[in-house]
């Protein structure tokens, strides 16, 4: 089979359509793959997948028809996690959530004309790709494809309880579910954040909004010291309803039934989930302050997290063998790991907040060793930069027992970029974002990805214009405009869209302060005298805080200043222990942990500089290259692989340490 230059992914309906931008394409030298047979109701055939993986570039014609078919959808969400995603506009609709804030040409007046602007931006597009080596593309399966896995949406349940107070109480139930049934293999769960958004009336849009095969409703009525849990399994496409039961149980019992209807789930999906402990009854005022606690810590500002830490230290107090509310609560205490590295904090709270977290993290896996929760609070707590080999070997455990996990995906993703393997982090990152895309978590790392790896602008800027700037991944935000609202203009090298967008303004406006106006002016203009006045910056903020590494390395790397950059890292390895330069939970970093940021395509400069190997020995990432053989993606693609894996392993035979 000859390997396409263009996959075109379309509706049957759209077959003519589809037609005209095939010849259009091959009219131009490029070799198509299309088809105009297998469609819905057929099965996901082998070569369809294989010219779907093989294909430079994946043209998305978007109408009605296709936003609701699921092989286009499909299609559509391995292109976007492959880099290959050209979506077309061929008719007024409403692209599924997931796509909406992607660069959309919209091409529903064309009719051919070769010379329309349109479509040469398009065809642009599309040659740029085609004739970019696919860097981030996954290996071309040659086994037969399995089946795509059903996508589960658990919406929150419904409180038909006399008091409208015990919303919390469904949606706990409900998200208690979900976590559940998310550990069974083969099946994509939504995250509640996305899932939990549609309510009453809009119910009946959220599979079709949210890509979902499967839906999982049901409500809750309580009264006195009784519960009723009602949950009905539908296919999305067909309506059948797979099974629906009742629960009638003593509120002390609640907490048992969330496993038998994740199971009746997972059956139902042909899914093993593999059972849980027999859950011990649990004190219902425990149990209350538990849910409220999951409730609300949903929203992201500080006050919430701190109130659903109360809740979980109250529901402790009742019930000190509540396995799930001391992990979550172990988690939960990272926050206070993330306020400690904020200005503001004083010098002990930093030390304080891990001592927290490790003492709650091991009092729950002392109760359930299995909690990924737990061991997640606990893994976070090492220096990103510390036991590479053991690192990888407990993230990957992890992700086989619990698969759809957002934290451990995020975490796993984070941690393989720290590692030089951006294209295994991005395809687990791009799977949380899938499954999670109204959560602003996942926005900001997804705008993070467009912006850095992709150079595309428009979408990154339109994901963080969906982020609550007043909480908690506001901050965040705020500090990744900081590189493209201020006219970094070698931010749009690789910009999707064609030609480059202008900056939106040359000068900071007159609210911007610091490392903010500083850079706004030294990327818009890098006169000797502003390059100066921003790394005299920069290098004075070492003595103030040690949570600022990633972000003035990135912005040292992008106004050219590479030596500095490398001189900053390492006066700051020499001033601040591994456990809080490297942290996890290091709240100015744009990334999990800042090691990512050395590997971003647009920070390419420093991995050119000579001293940039022997810096990865320090880190320790050169023994763990050598010793695993999973190699960073810029030494895998590059010329003189051999000559820089002979550097990388002479560099690790010589027991090069961290210093701090």
């Amino acid at each position: 089979m000859t390997v396409p230059d263009v996959f075109l992914s379309y509706s049957h309906d759209d077959r003519a359509i589809a037609q005209r931008f095939a010849l259009a394409l091959e009219a131009d030298g490029l070799v198509v793959w299309w088809d105009n047979a297998i469609r819905s109701g057929d099965a996901f055939d082998e070569k369809i997948e294989q010219a779907l993986r093989q294909a430079k570039a994946v043209v998305v014609l978007w109408s009605k028809s296709s936003v609701a078919s699921r092989w286009v959808r499909a299609e559509a969400t391995l292109a976007d996690r492959n880099g290959a995603l050209v979506p077309v506009m061929i008719e007024a609709c409403e692209r599924p959530i997931m796509f909406e804030l992607a660069h959309t040409v919209d091409l529903s007046h064309w009719a051919g004309d070769a010379q329309d602007q349109a479509w040469r931006d398009v065809l642009t597009d599309v040659q740029r790709l085609a004739a970019a080596s696919a860097k981030f593309a996954p290996p071309i399966a040659k086994a037969a494809p399995k089946p795509l896995a059903p996508i589960l949406a658990v919406l929150a349940f419904e409180n038909l309880s006399a008091d409208t107070e015990l919303a919390f109480f469904s949606d706990g139930i409900a998200e208690e579910i979900l976590s559940v049934v998310a550990r069974a293999p083969g099946i994509k769960v939504i995250g509640s954040t996305s899932s939990f958004s549609f309510r009453g009336e809009r119910k009946k849009d959220a599979a079709h909004a949210l890509g979902a095969s499967h839906v999982l409703d049901g409500s809750v009525r309580r009264g006195g010291a009784q519960v009723r849990i009602s949950a009905t399994l539908t296919e999305a496409q067909s309506g059948l309803v797979l099974w629906t039961d009742r629960f009638d149980r003593d509120l002390a019992d609640a907490f048992a039934v969330q496993d038998e209807i994740a199971g009746l789930t997972a059956a139902a999906l042909k899914s093993k989930l593999t059972p849980a402990a027999p859950k011990a009854q649990v004190d219902p005022q425990a149990y209350d302050l538990y849910l409220r606690a999951l409730s609300v810590r949903r929203s992201p500002d500080a006050a919430a997290q701190l109130k659903s830490i109360a809740y979980l230290q109250a529901a402790i107090a009742i019930e000190p063998t509540f396995a799930r509310a001391v992990a979550t609560l172990s988690f939960a205490l990272c926050f206070k790991i993330t306020q400690a590295t904020l200005p503001a904090a004083a010098p002990d709270d930093f030390d304080n907040a891990v001592a927290n977290v490790r003492q709650m993290a091991t009092r729950a896996l002392a109760l359930d060793p299995d909690d990924i929760e737990a061991q997640l609070a606990l893994m976070s707590l090492e220096p990103v930069i510390s036991n590479w080999l053991e690192q990888d070997a407990r993230l990957a455990a992890a992700r086989i027992s619990a698969p759809n996990d957002t934290h451990l995906l995020y975490r796993r993703g984070v941690w393989l970029g720290g590692t030089g393997r951006l294209s295994e982090c991005f395809q687990l990152l791009a799977q949380g974002y899938d499954s999670d895309p109204l959560s602003p978590a996942w926005m900001l790392r997804k705008a993070t990805e467009r912006l850095m790896v992709h150079g595309d602008v428009p979408t990154a800027r339109a994901l963080l214009d969906k982020v609550d700037m007043a909480a908690s991944p506001g901050r965040l935000a705020r500090g990744l405009r900081i590189l493209f609202d201020y006219g970094a203009a070698a931010l749009r090298t690789n910009s999707r869209s064609t030609p480059a967008q202008p900056d939106t303004g040359a000068a900071p406006p007159p609210a911007a302060k610091g490392f903010a106006a500083v850079f706004a002016a030294v990327a818009s203009d890098p006169t000797p005298e502003k390059l100066s006045t921003f790394v005299s910056m920069v290098r004075g903020e070492l003595e103030k805080s040690v949570f600022v590494t990633a972000n003035n390395v990135v912005g040292l790397v992008l106004v050219g200043q590479v030596d500095a950059a490398l001189d900053y890292l390492e006066e700051a390895m020499a001033l601040h222990p591994a456990e809080k330069l490297w942290s996890v939970w290091n709240a100015n970093n744009y990334s999990g942990s800042g090691v990512d940021t050395l590997f971003w395509p647009q920070t390419a400069a420093i991995r050119q500089s000579p001293r940039f190997l022997p810096l990865c020995a320090r880190l320790g990432l050169c023994a763990y290259w050598t010793a695993s053989g999973n190699w960073p993606d810029f030494i895998v693609d590059a010329d003189n692989r051999a000559e820089l894996e002979t550097q990388v392993r002479a560099l690790s035979a010589s027991r090069v340490t961290y210093v701090s």
